[in-house]
């Protein structure tokens, strides 16, 4: 299981990995790759065409190796790219599920303090000042406040 210990429900929804990144940030090494394998293409041509190099005058039991080896390496790129962008993508999963847990356990919490909170204004509103009921409703709008926003950021860590 991939680490996403760092993860919490602080955690910005655009900080969770996204294939697009990686793979921009991967692009220049796939193009390296990709140049090698034309550049060897090129010398196979060249040699075919003016060495003497043919699909028949290296053949293995009707194969030509040189010319497989560079489809050997076309698929080896593929693969290699395909293999980056399912664990990506199981990446992204992760992290997106441990970003969901965190902002509900958070949302969970805040849920509970408005409780206890709500309790205790009641309890104030007996035989308190308003002074003090005042202050405990500004307490309950705040934490209202940041559990609709929590409630945002869950629908947007969701839709990732």
């Amino acid at each position: 299981m991939s680490k996403v210990d760092w993860i919490t429900w602080k955690t910005n929804p655009n900080e969770v990995i996204k294939y697009e990144k990686v793979k921009e940030k991967l692009a220049p090494h796939f193009q390296e790759l990709n140049d090698i394998n034309i550049l060897i293409q090129e010398e196979l041509n060249l040699e075919m065409k003016s060495g003497g190099l043919s699909l028949e005058a290296l053949n293995i039991e009707g194969t030509s190796p040189a010319h497989e080896q560079v489809e050997e390496i076309e698929d080896s790129i593929e693969k290699i790219n395909k293999k980056i962008q399912e664990t990506v993508e199981e990446q992204k999963e992760i992290e997106k599920r441990q970003l969901v847990d965190a902002i509900n356990t958070k949302i969970e919490e805040e849920e509970k303090i408005k409780n206890t909170t709500t309790i205790l204004n009641n309890k104030l509103l007996q035989d308190s000042t308003v002074m003090e009921k005042r202050e405990t409703e500004d307490i309950i709008n705040n934490i209202e406040e940041r559990i609709k926003l929590l409630k945002e950021k869950l629908e947007i860590a969701n839709s990732i």
